[in-house]
């Protein structure tokens, strides 16, 4: 690391700190004497295409003005994906109110329009077929109360509007990962599994956020005008927004099942998880 940290001309981190720790990557606070830094380690191994295209879409973004912590270095760190940015600051607003989401709205929006111009592409494997390739994994030993999911999946892959608009999505779209100052976004974070899919699945994981609050309709409605003032949506991608959120939370569900499965110590924890997850899924599309 510290052969690393000359290149972007660091100083040694007197300290470092782990900041998360997720079976996808993990992220580490480095304090220096010239200020603070994070380095992400993802789980991925490391392959030179792939990491060239994230870094030039990275700094595409940032070029044009989107709030992305500053990109120092990308490269292989132990055989995997790695970069280190500056340290953001800012606030997480835990849960979002209605001007919140209008900051969110305009970012995403904006963040959608830069990419319909983009000239780079993120090799990516579709997200129907990724969704539909995690419930075949687990198809045999789905749990007779997840019994529902069969049918929903089906549906799901049969009936993917995979024609409407695409570009680079963020697609980790959360309150963890928007930071504020004030009511102003500041930054926003983990931009490291973007993908190449319809643009209604990252508003879909925003709604996702939101979809139990009780004034669930006032804030979709805040949050989605403030987004086609920068892009607007068709009446067809209106159509099928309920089918993408709909997705969004059988992805959580297949997610917490498919690690139940496979982490034997953790089975009930995930299990639980996933069931809690079905009930609302199931009450949302009753």
């Amino acid at each position: 690391m510290q052969e690393i940290l000359e290149k972007c001309a660091i100083p040694a981190a007197h300290k470092i700190k782990l900041l998360s720790y997720t079976k996808e990557n993990s992220s580490y606070l480095l304090l220096t004497k010239k200020g603070k830094y994070v380095l992400t380690h993802l789980s991925d191994p490391y392959k030179e295409e792939t990491a060239r295209s994230w870094a030039l879409s990275y700094g595409y973004f940032v070029e044009k003005g989107c709030p992305f912590p500053p990109l120092l270095f990308v490269g292989p760190l132990e055989g995997r994906l790695s970069f280190i940015t500056h340290y953001a600051e800012g606030k997480v607003h835990t849960t979002w109110q209605e001007k919140d989401l209008e900051e969110v709205g305009f970012f995403l929006g904006t963040f959608h329009k830069i990419s319909e111009t983009s000239p780079y592409k993120i090799p990516s494997l579709p997200y129907a077929t990724s969704l539909y390739n995690e419930y075949l994994e687990i198809k045999e030993k789905l749990p007779k109360e997840f019994f529902a999911l069969h049918k929903a999946v089906e549906g799901l892959h049969d009936s993917w509007p995979d024609h409407l608009p695409k570009g680079i999505l963020h697609t980790d779209i959360w309150q963890k990962n928007v930071l504020f100052e004030e009511t102003k976004i500041s930054s926003i974070l983990n931009f490291i599994h973007p993908s190449y899919d319809l643009f209604l699945l990252d508003i879909a994981k925003v709604l996702k956020t939101i979809f139990f609050r009780e004034n669930k309709e006032a804030l979709f409605s805040t949050f989605l005008t403030a987004y086609q003032m920068l892009r607007p949506l068709s009446q067809e991608e209106l159509n099928h927004l309920d089918l993408a959120i709909s997705s969004t939370q059988i992805s959580t569900i297949l997610r917490f099942l498919k690690q139940g499965l496979l982490n034997p110590k953790t089975k009930e924890q995930d299990f639980a998880i996933a069931l809690s997850h079905f009930y609302k899924w199931r009450a949302s599309v009753s």
